[in-house]
């Protein structure tokens, strides 16, 4: 399921799109997670975390994952205090 999306004239923000999943993967990275251990917790392959991290990465204009980690805390998406 998608955040609720708003409007910016005819186009919506690719940040606005981020989905459920890619957002709970972001949220355990930045609490230290690997990519095994979030595909443990959230019962996926790796692979899967993988194109969501990767996906997240894209739609917030991320060069890299540290990148879109601290990215998503500026905009308040994820918490970066475990």
């Amino acid at each position: 399921m998608a955040i609720p999306s708003r409007m910016v004239g005819d186009s919506v923000s690719l940040v606005e799109t981020l989905t459920r999943s890619e957002l709970k993967c972001l949220a355990l990275t930045a609490s230290g997670h690997g990519v095994e251990s979030i595909a443990r917790k959230l019962a996926m392959a790796t692979h899967e975390v993988e194109t969501l991290l990767f996906c997240a990465e894209r739609k917030l204009g991320a060069e890299n994952r540290m990148h879109a980690l601290c990215r998503a805390a500026a905009m308040n998406l994820i918490e970066c205090n475990d």
